[in-house]
């Protein structure tokens, strides 16, 4: 778990993960809310999850602002508390399949109801005042969240879900 103050809004999840990767001196903030079943109350599509707590404003940018060089399925958003301050990328996946927008999520719910799949949202954020930042959030999704969204999906707590080697080796 980490210090920071930048915690996921999403209630009634089966389990939660919230980890910090540091990278030179940039902090690469990781959190899933992982759904094994759903039921009512208990749904990763819900009108009261948020990507960040009530307190905190929340604006969705355009991911080409963020990197026009990461083709995936993300969406961006800025978050901000006071003081503190994210770029987050964010998207919900059942079993394999990503989608970034909640439609979408419930699409893949449905489909879950054929073939049982745990369902997550994932979100990792960086400070985006350190000019470093983004390159290292990037390079993180690219090379490290598959890993530690695969463990989450297969319930396997250990070393390999602890640090992405590729940045870590750095």
């Amino acid at each position: 778990a980490t210090n920071s103050a930048w915690k996921l809004g999403f209630v009634g999840a089966t389990r939660n993960a919230s980890v910090a990767y540091r990278h030179g001196d940039v902090v690469v903030e990781f959190r899933a809310a992982v759904y094994e079943t759903q039921k009512q109350g208990s749904e990763l599509v819900n009108s009261r999850n948020r990507l960040a707590g009530p307190d905190w404003r929340i604006q969705y940018i355009e991911f080409a602002q963020v990197n026009r060089n990461l083709d995936s399925d993300f969406s961006a958003s800025a978050i901000k508390r006071g003081a503190d301050e994210y770029v987050v990328l964010h998207w919900y996946q059942y079993g394999a399949d990503r989608t970034t927008n909640s439609y979408g999520a419930k699409w893949l719910e449905l489909k879950s109801l054929f073939k049982p799949a745990p369902a997550m949202v994932v979100a990792v954020g960086v400070d985006p005042r350190n000019e470093k930042a983004t390159a290292v959030l990037t390079e993180f999704v690219d090379v490290g969240s598959s890993s530690i969204t695969g463990c989450l999906l297969a319930h396997e707590p250990g070393p390999t879900c602890k640090s992405p080697k590729s940045l870590s080796d750095r």
